[in-house]
């Protein structure tokens, strides 16, 4: 794998942690400020999380996994 798709690969798993602590904190907010600002970041967290998961699919990386697991 290249550095670069193993940095998007990075990428993805920091952002998913990410998804889930801004889940968590939208369901559990004490304050609708606090629900609010946890969406928004949630969305532009997913914003990205898409970028890199299209770039990985443009550099191969996601149809050399699936025949990869395919094989299995």
């Amino acid at each position: 794998m290249s550095a670069q798709a193993a940095e998007h690969v990075r990428a993805v798993q920091d952002q998913l942690a990410r998804l889930r602590e801004l889940r968590q904190i939208t369901r559990d907010a004490p304050d609708n400020q606090r629900r609010d600002a946890a969406i928004i970041a949630y969305s532009r967290t997913l914003d990205s999380l898409i970028e890199d998961l299209i770039a990985l699919d443009d550099m191969g990386v996601l149809t050399a996994c699936q025949q990869r697991l395919s094989a299995l």
